[in-house]
């Protein structure tokens, strides 16, 4: 589904990410205000941002990622991660915005019923916090008539916290500089509902010692069995909607 062409002006929240970082360089005319002068959680203050931006595409990167980070702070990751979403809908739908809500491939981790390729429809199934607060993030944002839920996972190049990646778990994950263009083409089309983008299928491994090449190669069974063998995603209607883009360019 798609609506009509969005306003040009951006408001961005969590520009100090790594995604959000990458979208202001991509486009420095993106407004991306401060933790201090745009808290999510604050719901008084995240209105009176919104009023200076009425009719505006607002892309939602603020959360606390990571399933560490939610599994340590889990009332923070409930404040920022679901809280901060109906704070953002709420206002974004008094001044007419539209909403893009970042989500990610963590949402399929539960889900038993197949071995990656996941499509847009698909049951989604948490099995940590931070799975459930953005699956509950994504009903929210719903909520809003014009909403692009946008479904992916990247990496940074600069550092990274484990010594191992496994080859045994598959993903349609990429480095941040590869998808953030991407994410920001969706987010200004007129696309509308759920959306995956990502790239093709590899082990974590495998994508991994690109910029890591010291990093180890591990099994998921050294680690922990249980965790999903493959969320890759199925970006069929992401790819069908850019060729047709292009076409018409």
């Amino acid at each position: 589904m798609s609506t009509g062409a969005p306003s040009s002006r951006i408001l961005l929240s969590g520009g100090s990410g790594l995604l959000g970082k990458e979208l202001l360089k991509l486009d420095p005319s993106i407004v991306a205000p401060s933790h201090a002068a745009f808290d999510v959680t604050d719901p008084a203050q995240t209105q009176e941002v919104f009023r200076g931006f009425p009719g505006c595409l607002y892309i939602h990167c603020a959360a606390i990622v990571g399933t560490d980070e939610c599994r340590e702070a889990p009332a923070a990751a409930l404040d920022v991660n679901v809280g901060g979403v109906l704070n953002t809908v709420k206002a974004s739908l008094e001044q007419g915005c539209r909403y893009v809500y970042l989500s990610t491939d963590y949402v399929f981790e539960a889900n038993s019923t197949k071995e990656g390729d996941f499509l847009e429809e698909d049951a989604v199934g948490a099995v940590n916090l931070y799975a459930r607060t953005k699956i509950a993030g994504e009903m929210i944002a719903a909520a809003s008539p014009d909403h692009l839920i946008v479904r992916t996972s990247f990496v940074g190049r600069e550092s990274i916290k484990y010594k191992g990646a496994f080859t045994d778990q598959y993903t349609t994950r990429d480095y941040v500089d590869v998808l953030a263009p991407q994410i920001l083409e969706a987010a200004r089309s007129t696309l509308t509902g759920v959306l995956h983008i990502g790239t093709e299928k590899k082990s974590q491994y495998d994508l991994l010692k690109i910029a890591f090449p010291e990093i180890a190669p591990t099994l998921r069974a050294d680690v922990n069995p249980s965790l999903a063998s493959d969320t890759s995603l199925n970006c069929d209607r992401w790819r069908s909607f850019q060729r047709r883009k292009h076409r018409k360019e």
